[in-house]
């Protein structure tokens, strides 16, 4: 059933991610009601209809939000590319994820509710990036770190549906392409200086999405109430780490210094993280446009025109 037109009252844990964010001005101007469940209450209000307190350490959770609410998109846990990866940060980003899914599970569970969707914000970091084939949905889970924190939160949306009996849907993202946070910002600040800086061999895939594209995908999924389980969101041009900064430098217009950062630098400079930036497989999203979604910018230079910034 296409529920497209119908106003919904949407709860979106992880507001203040730039997906989260997102998700809100665009859902919003699309005339539904967004709530956030927030350890800051006041500091979402000008963002949202209405913010809730939540504290997943306390295991409190306001009841209100849950008994109002449509449609949950749970994107709540820590940032994962502010810090280097020591020990504690990294059972912080599995620990946020987790805890956090059970709070609401557990919240769920115990009032009388009409959800009827919960949406999963998770990553193609998932996947075995060590291969060199178009990674599907269906394919194996890698064993990085990453790998395993999106698996075990994918996990944890197996369960809600289990226990809950309501739809669930797992969007897995890249590199959400846009002008203001994220990692494209980064990238045009060494394209200013006259940098051309792809990391290692650059051969290594970016997979990328625009962040109007994101939006637009979660609000397919929420408008199309068969659609269920795992989906691939990233757009359909297969792009190499070389090839994005090549673009930027196109746009921009002028000579550029092509310094490639060596891959032990990297590690160095990154830790752990450095090895998430240098191996990455090709997505596939054909699953997701076979359901009708169509990319509005499915091109890399089409899309970083839009994204970026005079």
């Amino acid at each position: 059933m296409n529920t497209l037109g119908k106003k919904q009252t949407i709860l979106i844990t992880g507001g203040r991610s730039l997906l989260g964010r997102r998700l809100t001005e665009y859902l919003r101007g699309r005339g539904h009601r967004i709530l956030w469940l927030t350890r800051d209450v006041s500091g979402g209000m000008d963002m949202c209809d209405e913010t809730f307190f939540w504290d997943v350490d306390q295991n409190i959770v306001a009841e209100h939000p849950l008994k109002e609410a449509d449609i949950i998109i749970h994107l709540a846990g820590a940032s994962l590319f502010t810090e280097r990866w020591s020990q504690r940060r990294k059972r912080e980003i599995l620990r946020s994820r987790l805890r956090s899914s059970r709070v609401l599970l557990n919240a769920l569970s115990k009032i009388e509710h009409h959800v009827h969707t919960i949406i999963y914000g998770s990553s193609v970091a998932i996947y075995d990036h060590a291969q060199m084939e178009v990674a599907h949905e269906e394919d194996a889970m890698g064993t990085s770190f990453l790998a395993q924190v999106f698996n075990a939160l994918e996990h944890e949306a197996v369960v809600a549906q289990e226990k809950l009996n309501v739809r669930t849907a797992i969007l897995r993202n890249g590199f959400i392409l846009d002008p203001y946070a994220g990692i494209l910002p980064n990238l045009i600040r060494l394209v200013r200086f006259g940098l051309n800086t792809p990391l290692g061999s650059g051969e290594q895939m970016v997979n990328w999405v625009h962040q109007l594209d994101i939006c637009r995908a979660y609000e397919h999924v929420i408008n199309n109430t068969e659609l269920s389980g795992i989906y691939n969101v990233v757009a359909p041009d297969r792009t190499t780490n070389s090839q994005l900064m090549y673009a930027l430098c196109s746009i921009y217009g002028k000579d550029h210094i092509r310094v490639s950062l060596p891959s032990p630098f990297v590690r160095l400079a990154l830790g752990e993280m450095g090895s998430y930036f240098l191996h990455n497989r090709a997505v596939s999203t054909d699953k997701l446009i076979a359901t009708g979604f169509r990319y509005k910018y499915d091109e890399l230079m089409k899309s970083l025109r839009a994204s970026t910034k005079d």
